[in-house]
C-alpha cells in the first residue's frame, strides 16, 4: 500500500505467519464464505478479516450499499469489479469469550446473502438461467414420462405429472429472471459508461 503497488491489504489468520484462535465452527463459516468469493475471481485465504487497509484510489472507486455485516464481501467484490488490486498479510487474532457483538449465525447468514446477492447480479445468466435451464431439462424427462404412462395406461401419472409440472415452473421463473436481470444491468451498465 505504501509503495502504490496494491489498493486494499487485507489481513489474513490464514496465510504463513498468521494465526486465530477461532473456534472451529467459525473458521469454518469463514472459510465457507471466503471459498464463495474465491470462485468469483479472487485470491484470498480470509475474507471476512475486518483488519484492512485501503488507499484513496480504493476508498473514492467503491460505492457500497450494505450496511451489516455482509459489507466485508461486498467490499472485495468490487474491489474485483473495479480492478483493484488486492493483497494480504499475515494477522494473529485473539479471540476472547463472548467477544463477538454480533449473533454468529445471524452475521454468516448476513454475509452468505450478501456475498450470494452480489454475485447474482454480477452475472445473472449463470447464476439463475443455468439453473433454470436445467429445471426445463428435468421437467422434460417427465412430461416424456407423463406422457408415455398416458399412451401406455391411458391414466395420468399425478405424482410425475406435479413434478413435470412444479419443474417447469421453477425453470421458466428462474429463465424469465435471468434474463430481466441480464437486461436491466445491461442497461445501466451501458448508462454508466455513457455518461
Amino acid at each position: 500500500l505504501k509503495f502504490g503497488d496494491v489498493d486494499i491489504v487485507v489481513g489474513s489468520r490464514f496465510i504463513d505467519c498468521g494465526s486465530s484462535e477461532a473456534p472451529k465452527w467459525r473458521e469454518r463459516g469463514i472459510k465457507l464464505i471466503t471459498g464463495i468469493v474465491k470462485n468469483n475471481g479472487l485470491s484470498l485465504t480470509d475474507a471476512q478479516s475486518g483488519f484492512r487497509a485501503y488507499n484513496r484510489n480504493a476508498i473514492e472507486s467503491l460505492i457500497l450499499t450494505e450496511d451489516g455485516m455482509g459489507a466485508s464481501t461486498e467490499i472485495l467484490i468490487k474491489a474485483e469489479d473495479n480492478g483493484l488490486r488486492v493483497a494480504e498479510v499475515p494477522v494473529n487474532i485473539s479471540y476472547h469469550e463472548n467477544s463477538s457483538s454480533h449473533n454468529p449465525v445471524l452475521h454468516g447468514f448476513d454475509v452468505l446473502l450478501t456475498t450470494v446477492k452480489h454475485l447474482s447480479m454480477r452475472r445473472p445468466l449463470v447464476f439463475y438461467g443455468l439453473p433454470g435451464f436445467l429445471a426445463l431439462c428435468v421437467s422434460t424427462i417427465f412430461w416424456v414420462m407423463t406422457i408415455r404412462i398416458f399412451t401406455l395406461s391411458g391414466s395420468i401419472s399425478t405424482n410425475i405429472a406435479l413434478i413435470a409440472l412444479s419443474t417447469t415452473i421453477v425453470g421458466l421463473i428462474l429463465m424469465t429472471t435471468a434474463i430481466i436481470l441480464w437486461t436491466l444491468i445491461s442497461v445501466i451498465r451501458e448508462r454508466l459508461h455513457g455518461l
